[in-house]
């Protein structure tokens, strides 16, 4: 084929991204901004798009043709017009091996990585929108979890003090949790949390209810029970309790009840997004996990043999 003669017109362009569920909410103007940044490829049948062993260096949205995607986020999967080739995998910056060849001859519209990641800094309505469909994501692949799974990323936190804690101490909590490099963001994130504790036995929130607030655990245990058949699973130390529907914009999915006595540290979800905004490494780190969790998450959903229903299992949220 030859490459240089382009058949997609910039008007098609952006109205082939509005197809995409994660970018139907983006305004024409910021879908135009993606749109000038793609670049049309042509891939004659048999030919690689992405080589495992290879960085992926930037994402396809199919408009014509199929591909035949192997690893990573797609398991073994093909794809044709409309879905997206290699998005988390790039999103999430890791080196797992994707391969990708075209079974047909095949268009698609490339944004390079870097050219995206120049998009998110300058546009962040682009890089919020992202985070609340990776958040979507993720609440899909969390309500596939096994019944009694257990989500606890930091059982060995130290233990609280009786008195409220400190901004050091929340410093500390926050930043095992969160793992971020921006020691500036993080700092704020630790202001703005409020200390709420709770008696065994309180109801957190029920199901429907409106979300916008995150409690991390820093000591005891919480049930959330998903519906009337009891399905469940359970939380402890280090886990952001209500951060996936409130960065989604999501009622709760879950009743959440505390177990035992409970140490928390509540965050406001539109805070959270302002300091994102003022902070891009935070904020791009933060979209690299949820990007990250999707794929780890698919990858155990896969694997053949997992923990019986009502096994414990220890999972980690972003």
């Amino acid at each position: 084929m030859d490459t240089s003669v382009r058949f997609i017109s910039p008007l098609e362009a952006v109205l082939h991204l509005k197809s995409l569920e994660a970018l139907r909410e983006l305004p024409r103007d910021e879908l135009a901004v993606l749109a000038q940044q793609s670049r049309e490829r042509h891939f004659p049948r048999g030919t690689a798009l992405l080589r495992s062993g290879e960085p992926v260096g930037g994402s396809h949205l199919i408009v014509e043709g199929k591909v035949r995607a192997t690893g990573s986020e797609h398991g073994d999967t093909a794809l044709g017009p409309g879905e997206v080739l290699g998005l988390l995998t790039l999103l999430s910056r890791s080196e797992r091996g994707l391969d990708a060849v075209a079974e047909a001859d095949t268009v698609t519209l490339e944004i390079d990585g870097d050219d995206l990641a120049d998009v998110f800094e300058d546009h962040f309505d682009i890089l919020h929108n992202q985070l609340k469909g990776l958040a979507r994501r993720m609440l899909v692949e969390r309500g596939r979890m096994p019944d009694g799974a257990y989500l606890a990323p930091a059982e060995d936190l130290a233990a609280p003090p009786e008195q409220d804690l400190d901004l050091i101490q929340r410093l500390l909590f926050m930043q095992r949790n969160l793992k971020r490099e921006n020691i500036d963001g993080l700092i704020q994130v630790a202001r703005q949390a409020r200390e709420v504790r709770y008696p065994a036995g309180a109801q957190l929130w029920s199901r429907g209810d409106s979300s916008g607030f995150a409690c991390v655990l820093i000591r005891g245990t919480v049930r959330c029970t998903l519906d009337d058949e009891g399905r469940h699973f359970r939380c402890g130390p280090g886990y952001p309790l209500g951060n996936l529907e409130s960065l989604a914009g999501e009622p709760r999915w879950y009743d959440a009840v505390s177990e035992t006595p409970l140490v928390t540290l509540r965050s406001e979800t539109d805070v959270m997004i302002d300091i994102l905004e003022d902070h891009f490494e935070m904020g791009i780190g933060y979209l690299a996990e949820l990007a990250d969790r999707i794929i780890q998450a698919r990858e155990e959903r896969s694997r053949p043999a997992g923990p019986p229903p009502g096994t414990a299992e220890t999972t980690i949220d972003a």
